[in-house]
C-alpha cells in the first residue's frame, strides 16, 4: 500500500511540473510576480544600501570592495569589464553572480552542523528554522534577486528535510523546488541561470555518489578533498551542454581549479562577513589579501595554454543529444562503486548488461558529429 501511495506521489509531481512548465511557457517573457509588498521592498532597498554604505567605509582595497559588492549585495555595476573577461576566461564567472554557490558558502556550514554535529532532535530543529529565517532576510536584504530567490527556495527545502529528520536532497525535493519557482515566476523558466542551476543538481545527483565511492579512503582530508573535486565534476557534467550552448566557450581548466575557486571564495565571504562586524584592520587586510590573491589566480589560469575551448556552436539538437548520451552514461558510472564482496567476473557481467546503454551513448555523439 505505501509503495502504491508512493508511485501516485511521484505521477502526481510529474504531472503538476509538467502542468508548470506549460504554464512558464505561456508566460514566457511577461516578467515575474512581485509578492512583496512596496513598503517591504522600500525596507529592503534601505538596509542594503546601510550595509553596502558600511562595506564601502571599510579600509578594503578598491578591487575587494568592488568584488563584495558583486558577490554578497548583487551589485555588479562597480566591477569593471576587465575583471569580468577575466573570471569569464578562468571559468569563474560564476563567482561574480550572487546565486546558489554564495548562499550555500554562507549558509552550508550551518547545514552540515544539522546534518552532522547536532544529533539531539528539538536543537536541531530549532536551528534549521533558524537557518530558514537566516536566509530568507538575506534574500530580503539584497533585494531578492531571481537567481537567489531559487537558491533560497532549493536551500529551504534542505533545511526542512533536517526538520523531518531524512537530510537529503532528492529527484522529488528538485521537482518540488521547481514547482514552487516556477508558481512565483513561471517566465523564469527561460531563465539561463535557472537551466544551469537545475542541471547543475541534476549532475550531482545523477553522478556524485557513484564517483564519490570510486576512491573513498580512510582518511578523512583526503576524501574532503575527493568529495569536493567530484561535486564540481558532476555539476560541471549536468551543466556543460548548456554553458557550451549559451556561452559558446568552456574553460578547460574549471572542473580542476573550480574547488580551489571556491575554497577561497568561501574565505572571502566569511571573512569580509566578520570585517563589516567587527572593522579591524587586521580582517580588512586579510580580506584585500585574499582577494587580490584569487584575481592573480584567475590571471594565471587564464593565461595557461588551452585555457579556454573557443567558437562552440551547438544546436538546440545537439544540446539534446548531448543531455541523451549523459542519460545512457548514468547507469555505467553506477556500475563503477564497489558492490561488496563481487567478484571481478561478476563485475564484467554486470558492464555486459549494459551494453545497451553504451552503444545508445555512442549513437548519440555520433548524431552530434553529423550535425556540426
Amino acid at each position: 500500500m505505501a509503495a502504491h501511495l508512493k508511485g501516485w506521489s511521484r505521477a502526481f509531481l510529474c504531472l503538476a511540473f509538467l502542468a508548470f512548465v506549460i504554464v512558464g511557457l505561456w508566460r514566457a517573457g511577461q516578467g515575474d510576480w512581485h509578492l512583496l509588498p512596496q513598503c517591504l521592498e522600500g525596507f529592503a532597498l534601505r538596509l542594503r544600501e546601510l550595509a553596502r554604505g558600511r562595506l564601502y567605509s571599510l579600509p578594503l582595497s578598491d578591487e575587494a570592495k568592488s568584488l563584495l559588492d558583486a558577490m554578497m549585495f548583487a551589485q555588479r555595476a562597480s566591477l569593471s569589464a576587465d575583471v569580468r573577461h577575466l573570471y569569464s576566461e578562468a571559468g569563474a564567472g560564476h563567482l561574480l553572480a550572487l546565486s546558489g554557490l554564495h548562499l550555500g558558502i554562507l549558509f552550508g556550514l550551518l547545514y552540515l552542523c544539522l546534518l552532522q554535529g547536532v544529533e539531539y532532535v528539538l536543537l536541531r530543529r530549532s536551528l534549521a528554522i533558524v537557518g530558514i529565517v537566516a536566509m530568507w532576510a538575506y534574500a530580503l536584504l539584497v533585494g531578492f534577486p531571481v537567481s537567489l530567490v531559487r537558491a533560497s527556495v532549493m536551500m529551504t527545502l534542505l533545511f526542512v528535510s533536517q526538520l523531518r529528520l531524512s537530510g537529503s536532497f532528492s529527484w522529488h525535493t528538485l521537482a518540488l523546488a521547481a514547482l514552487l519557482i516556477l508558481f512565483v515566476s513561471p517566465s523564469s523558466l527561460g531563465s539561463v541561470s535557472l537551466q544551469l542551476s537545475f542541471t547543475s543538481v541534476a549532475g550531482l545527483l545523477l553522478f556524485y555518489e557513484p564517483l564519490y565511492g570510486t576512491l573513498r579512503s580512510f582518511n578523512y582530508t583526503l576524501n574532503w578533498l575527493w568529495g569536493a573535486f567530484v561535486v564540481s565534476v558532476s555539476a560541471q557534467i549536468g551543466s556543460l551542454p548548456l554553458v557550451a550552448y549559451y556561452f559558446h566557450q568552456y574553460s578547460l581548466y574549471s572542473v580542476l581549479l573550480s574547488p580551489v575557486y571556491i575554497f577561497l571564495a568561501t574565505f572571502i565571504l566569511y571573512l569580509a562577513l566578520l570585517s563589516l562586524l567587527f572593522a579591524t584592520p587586521f580582517l580588512c587586510s586579510c580580506v584585500s589579501a585574499l582577494v587580490s590573491s584569487q584575481h592573480g589566480l584567475m590571471r594565471l589560469v587564464a593565461s595557461l595554454p588551452f585555457s579556454v575551448w573557443r567558437d562552440i556552436r551547438l544546436s538546440p539538437a545537439q544540446v539534446a543529444l548531448l543531455y541523451m548520451t549523459i542519460l545512457c552514461l548514468a547507469p555505467t558510472v553506477y556500475g563503477v562503486r564497489k558492490k561488496g564482496d563481487e567478484t571481478a567476473a561478476l563485475q564484467l557481467a554486470y558492464y555486459l548488461r549494459l551494453w545497451p546503454y553504451t552503444v545508445a551513448a555512442i549513437l548519440c555523439l555520433l548524431a552530434v558529429y553529423l550535425l556540426a
